[in-house]
C-alpha cells in the first residue's frame, strides 16, 4: 500500500499553512536565512565536536560571502518580481 503524500498535504488542513509558507518562499528569503543559519552551525560545530572557533567562524564567513555576492553580483534582483 502506498501512500500519496501530495494528496495528504493537500487536504490535510494542518499542512495548509506549511503549505503556504512553502509555496511563498523565494529565493531571497533563502539567501537570508543562509547567513544566520551558517553562523549558527559553526557555533553549534565548534561547541559539539570541538573544532576551533575561529575555523567555524572562517567557514561560516565564507559561505556568508558567497551568499552575499551572487544576490548582490551574479544573480542581483531586477526589480520586476511582483509586477
Amino acid at each position: 500500500m502506498s501512500i500519496d503524500v501530495q494528496r495528504v498535504i493537500r487536504t490535510r488542513p494542518g499542512f495548509a499553512r506549511l503549505r503556504r509558507i512553502v509555496e511563498t518562499t523565494t529565493r531571497w528569503d533563502l539567501l537570508l536565512a543562509i547567513i544566520p543559519m551558517a553562523f549558527a552551525g559553526a557555533a553549534t560545530a565548534s561547541t559539539a565536536l570541538g573544532i576551533p572557533p575561529e575555523a567555524g567562524m572562517t567557514l561560516a564567513s565564507v559561505v556568508g560571502s558567497l551568499a552575499l555576492v551572487d544576490a548582490l553580483f551574479l544573480r542581483p534582483p531586477n526589480g520586476l518580481q511582483g509586477a
